[in-house]
């Protein structure tokens, strides 16, 4: 092999070690508490998965509207099967986070 060739493939898998994981989407299969997302071959469990607390059912924010008295507001919009998720993995590819729901235009 070219040494020139061998030198350019290590330094190409020796920066690709330092790439961020990238944004992917997925597919909701099952909906909390038992959430199931579907990502090409790859079905994440529950136990793998950290969510944007926004996306669940029953979330609560408290909120200051102009006149200056807190008010809150509960979501009803939770995730559901169908619905497309970004999600992305940790650095160790063991976890992955869902980061929002996502439509197509």
């Amino acid at each position: 092999m070219d040494p020139y060739v061998k030198i350019l493939n290590t330094m190409k898998s020796k920066g690709a070690e330092s790439n961020s994981p990238t944004i992917c989407v997925g597919q909701v299969i099952s909906p909390p508490p038992n959430l199931i997302v579907q990502t090409k071959d790859l079905q994440l469990y529950k136990d793998d998965i950290y969510i944007a607390d926004y996306l669940l059912s029953g979330y609560e924010r408290n909120v200051a509207i102009t006149d200056g008295n807190g008010t809150t507001i509960t979501t009803t919009d939770a995730i559901k099967i169908g619905d497309k998720l970004a999600i992305m993995p940790t650095s160790d590819l063991q976890t992955w986070i869902i980061l929002c729901k996502v439509v197509e235009i």
